[in-house]
């Protein structure tokens, strides 16, 4: 199981909260992968830093037996690598695995935004509104962390309420690796900005119900992050 598989919460506007299924807390080991997943996201662990099991039992009062359960479930996630002998490290940053991922990412979010966009489940225009403006704040404020976790939340909730579950699980699935490399497509304040005026359009597209070019959009909003991602592990 994923480390947020059970619980998603996903702060769409400022006091609205939309959470799904939670039906089974999350287990101890799942809570620390969680925390450690956000640490080396915000760049806490640096790419291939080795991490100390030891270290992780007396942060977090537990045993190692727990420690080692979140390290397996964090390198399912593709966070971190477990060699013999060599004990685990955070995972290297790839030009190759960008391409694999975002190529992944754009086909699937284009066809979420197409169905989002022909009217599969429930009507989000309003929400869909009060996100925009919540992003341009985000992005004119420069505010990089807020900006990514905002937008990705809206990423998976898009996801989620497009109706079809398989595209929606896979994008769940990708999003800590691309959560990681998207701090470094908006690492500046023009990045985040240029992001920004791509998700209003998207969101436009969307409340306008134009398939075809909602799903540009979409796929745009993948592609232009890879792009500055790949200049800047250049």
């Amino acid at each position: 199981m994923g480390i947020e598989s059970q619980r998603q919460t996903y702060q769409l506007a400022e006091g609205a909260n939309i959470t799904h299924d939670s039906s089974l807390p999350l287990s101890i080991s799942e809570q620390i992968a969680r925390d450690i997943a956000e640490e080396i996201i915000t760049g806490e662990y640096e790419p291939g830093q080795r991490i100390i099991e030891q270290r992780l039992s007396d942060q977090f009062s537990v045993s190692r037996g727990p420690i080692r359960e979140a390290l397996r479930l964090l390198e399912a996630q593709g966070l971190i690598t477990i060699q013999p002998r060599r004990g685990a490290h955070v995972a290297l940053l790839s030009q190759a695995e960008v391409h694999e991922i975002y190529e992944i990412r754009a086909v699937l979010f284009g066809l979420v935004a197409r169905r989002i966009a022909n009217g599969y489940g429930p009507n989000h225009t309003e929400q869909i509104a009060n996100i925009s403006e919540k992003l341009n704040s985000l992005a004119e404020a420069g505010q990089t962390d807020d900006y990514v976790k905002y937008s990705f939340s809206l990423t998976l909730f898009l996801a989620d309420v497009a109706g079809n579950p398989r595209a929606s699980k896979t994008l769940h699935a990708l999003a800590l690796q691309t959560r990681r490399y998207a701090r470094i497509a908006c690492g500046t304040r023009e990045s985040l900005c240029r992001s920004c005026a791509i998700w209003q359009e998207l969101c436009g597209a969307l409340a306008k119900g134009a398939s075809d070019e909602s799903e540009r959009l979409a796929r745009r909003v993948v592609q232009d992050a890879a792009e500055r991602i790949a200049i800047a592990l250049n």
